[in-house]
């Protein structure tokens, strides 16, 4: 059923029979047709041939789901959500922006931040829909350290650690990527894949950051470790120390995983975004030999509950609403839409593009 209409311009030659005009054609002041006129074939041919490239204006309709975007994204709950987020994304560059022009780092700043972030993590299901929403490049490391913080404190929350641990990681979510501060900005922005050289520069990035961190007043020993090891992998295959097991301290093993998570949902100088259902899938697949499987599982288990009941539009360009996420096909759930279901584990040809 359709609900409203906005207003297209397309090329005559997309014209279709049953569109309606949404502006009125002139031709030197003379009306040829009226805004409200449904095209017809004949219609259609006169625009042709008057008005070969001029783009005319046309209403489209606007489903139920459309319009429950629209409401969603415009709604005065995700658009503060969002300004916080920009302004909390402006608080991390001037952290950032201390240690490039190597000013010392002050821990109120770090605290001032970590406590708006823990503000806002009442509003999870507006949060978690506002980390993966699109943006540009630009500023990526500035929100990559936001919504990694906020990503660690909820995963924090979901395994009952106490405030303070909840705050600590926090801070460590902040501070993770600090060293990247201190990269060259011609690797750091480069738009395509590392050279071995260059990656291997980028992997000091964590030692780095330890000691800019640890050079922080009053700064808890765990935040610092945190920095150090958030590239570790509990198998060994890690950076920059090879750690195994146990020996990767708590917070970097959260953080490890928020980090993949943001990575993967968002575009990249060098690499477009994956919908975060995919991002999900790989976490789950990592927490087998790479991720703690303890903190993996309840991260991907809370992240699948916000997600159900969410829209998502299909490679086919179909919108649809996620109705039961499958912990072994992640990525392919049971959908609903055009008035039926579908399960996308027993399709080929219809895949999740995005979640709207």
């Amino acid at each position: 059923m359709m609900n409203a209409h906005k207003i297209i311009s397309i090329l005559p030659i997309n014209l279709e029979p049953g569109m309606i005009i949404a502006k009125s054609l002139y031709i030197k002041n003379l009306k040829l047709l009226s805004e409200g006129t449904k095209l017809t074939e004949n219609t259609i041919d006169k625009i042709k041939y008057l008005f070969p490239t001029n783009p005319i204006n046309i209403y489209k309709n606007i489903d139920n789901y459309e319009l429950e975007i629209i409401h969603s994204k415009g709604s005065k709950e995700y658009l503060e959500v969002e300004s916080d987020f920009s302004r909390f994304s402006d608080s991390a560059e001037v952290i950032f922006n201390q240690v490039m022009s190597n000013s010392k780092i002050q821990v109120n700043s770090i605290r001032n931040l970590s406590e708006d972030i823990h503000c806002q993590m009442k509003n999870t299901g507006i949060v978690i829909k506002n980390i993966i929403s699109e943006r540009t490049t630009d500023g990526y490391l500035f929100r990559h350290s936001v919504n990694v913080a906020t990503l660690n404190g909820m995963l924090g929350k979901w395994l009952n650690f106490s405030s303070r641990e909840i705050m600590l990681l926090t801070y460590t979510g902040i501070l993770h990527d600090i060293g990247k501060s201190k990269m060259p900005s011609n690797i750091i922005n480069k738009a395509g894949p590392l050279t071995t050289k260059e990656f291997n520069i980028m992997k000091t990035h964590p030692i780095k950051g330890y000691d800019i961190v640890k050079s922080i007043p009053y700064i808890d020993p765990g935040i610092e470790i945190g920095v150090l090891m958030h590239h570790e992998r509990i198998d060994g295959s890690g950076y920059p120390l090879g750690l195994t097991g146990d020996k990767v301290n708590i917070y970097a093993k959260i953080t490890s995983i928020s980090d993949i998570f943001d990575a993967i949902t968002s575009n990249r100088p060098y690499k477009q975004k994956q919908n975060p259902l995919k991002a999900l899938e790989i976490i789950k697949e990592d927490s087998f030999l790479k991720l703690d499987p303890e903190f993996s599982t309840t991260f991907v288990e809370n992240m699948i509950h916000y997600y159900e009941g969410e829209l998502v539009k299909l490679n086919t360009g179909k919108i649809a609403k996620i109705l039961k996420i499958n912990n072994n096909y992640i990525s392919k759930p049971i959908i609903y839409f055009d008035e039926s279901f579908l399960d996308l584990s027993k399709q080929n040809n219809v895949f999740i593009t995005d979640l709207l």
